[in-house]
């Protein structure tokens, strides 16, 4: 860059209507070219505020703790997918639970379940004067 160019350049800047694109060559002039002995007085501020960019940009370091943290949350998903999937299958497995099994077959039908068991009570069901005729002993039944 020519020197009138820079003092130009610096004399815009100082006034403040410089773009982002001039103030980065400015600085990159004061940094790292070779500067005029006039302007080397304003290389000790350029290179200032250079190193304060640097020092400002965020410094994307990853810790021990952040990669097990992530490692914690993966384990946390696969655990909860195992666990989902696993009581998928075990839904599946028991889509059958409710059955009887009368003479050797399985039946599902609530119904008739319900029908073959009442008949099978009704088959060996007392009446209130047999269970009295097993449970009282015979000389009690002759005094009353």
């Amino acid at each position: 860059m020519k020197e009138t160019n820079v003092k130009k350049l610096l004399d815009k800047y100082f006034e403040g209507f410089t773009s982002c694109e001039e103030e980065r060559q400015l600085r990159k002039l004061f940094t790292q070219g070779h500067v005029p002995e006039e302007l080397r007085i304003y290389r000790p501020m350029f290179i200032c505020f250079d190193e304060e960019i640097e020092n400002a940009k965020p410094k994307i370091k990853t810790s021990i703790r952040h990669r097990l943290d992530t490692r914690y949350i993966w384990i946390g998903i696969a655990a909860s997918i195992l666990i989902i999937l696993g009581a998928g299958y075990n839904g599946l497995l028991r889509q059958d639970t409710n059955y009887v099994i009368i003479n050797g077959e399985k039946y599902s039908d609530v119904h008739m379940a319900k029908q073959q068991a009442k008949e099978a009570f009704e088959a060996v069901s007392f009446s209130k004067e047999e269970v009295a005729d097993e449970l009282i002993p015979q000389d009690m039944k002759e005094k009353l």
